[in-house]
């Protein structure tokens, strides 16, 4: 499930809350005025504005602790109504045989959507299960099932499935990106705009981190409303994802809505934190290259020192 802190369902605008995060209160001290990131890009803008009193920080944060999975082939084939319990699974420190036996409701895609060191799964002990309530819309033509359906689906927000046995009906240049994990080895260099490269403060535990997004023009400039954390979900300027210790991946999905004129100037600005303090690092990926949108497939990005330069709102526009 992809984690977010509105107060509302991650699929359903009128469904009851099903995400499985657990809001922490995590404290540390206070960094130095030096801190991490990459070229400059105008307008940069790191987490939300923390707390601070007496010399510590407060963040609440959201970290993801269970993931549950139903699958829905006979539902969609159905014109009924179902009721359904989803058990919620947890990374397991270790092999446990009841664990092992007690197998109901896994689904083996959890594996591909959360991890776990041990290689095995337990139910979760902060949330077991959660109950859903399904309904099956059958049509080749969302607008028009919307339009013939409004008392159910008038304000639902339309997602096209991520892909297609066929060549396409309509338009679509929706773009979508994983943001999968932070190698973060302990003796870690990152780079900066100017000079040689430096190490990774010692002061970084990397218990709580947490990527913030946005999308920008060559210049600087924030694409206002393209991030979709979710389907059916509001779209926003800036996203947080959820935080995850070191070694361990975020794994989250987003959908990007840019005007297609806008797609070879645009990058992904991403700055990275260890909440409750401030950015140490960010880096940033162009969409286009060479004349071409960016392949397909797995990037690794390199990370630059958060400071000064990088985070100025009289930036170069660089990246």
């Amino acid at each position: 499930m992809w984690g977010q802190k509105a107060q509302r369902a991650a699929f359903s605008r009128n469904a009851p809350i099903s995400s499985k995060l657990n809001s922490l209160a995590e404290q540390g001290e206070t960094q130095g005025e030096s801190r991490d990131g990459p070229p400059s890009t105008a307008d940069s803008r790191g987490p939300a504005a923390t707390e601070q009193k007496s010399g510590s920080i407060t963040r609440i944060v959201t970290r993801t602790v269970g993931i549950g999975a139903l699958k829905i082939n006979s539902i969609m084939k159905s014109d009924e109504e179902f009721e359904q319990v989803l058990s919620v699974w947890s990374p397991a420190t270790g092999f446990d045989q009841k664990n092992q036996d007690n197998n109901d409701g896994w689904e083996d895609v959890i594996k591909d959507l959360m991890g776990s060191k041990s290689g095995h799964y337990e139910k979760s002990r902060k949330a077991e299960r959660l109950q859903v309530h399904l309904k099956a819309f059958d049509n080749p033509d969302a607008d028009a099932l919307i339009k013939a359906t409004p008392t159910l689906l008038a304000e639902v927000t339309r997602t096209s499935k991520m892909g297609f046995s066929g060549a396409p009906t309509k338009a679509r240049s929706d773009i979508y990106v994983t943001i999968d994990e932070a190698f973060l080895p302990r003796h870690a260099l990152l780079s900066r705009s100017s000079g040689s490269a430096t190490p990774l403060s010692s002061n970084i535990s990397g218990q709580n981190l947490q990527i913030t997004l946005e999308v920008r023009k060559s210049n600087g400039e924030r694409l206002e409303g393209t991030i979709f954390p979710s389907s059916n979900a509001e779209s926003q300027s800036t996203w947080e994802s959820t935080a995850a210790e070191r070694g361990e991946a975020w794994n989250q999905t987003l959908r990007l809505v840019i005007p297609p004129n806008d797609v070879p100037s645009c990058h992904l600005v991403m700055t990275l934190s260890d909440v409750p303090n401030q950015p140490f690092a960010t880096c940033y990926m162009p969409l286009w290259d060479q004349q071409a949108f960016i392949r397909d497939g797995h990037h690794s990005l390199l990370l630059y020192r958060y400071d000064e330069n990088t985070n100025s709102t009289r930036g170069r526009g660089e990246g």
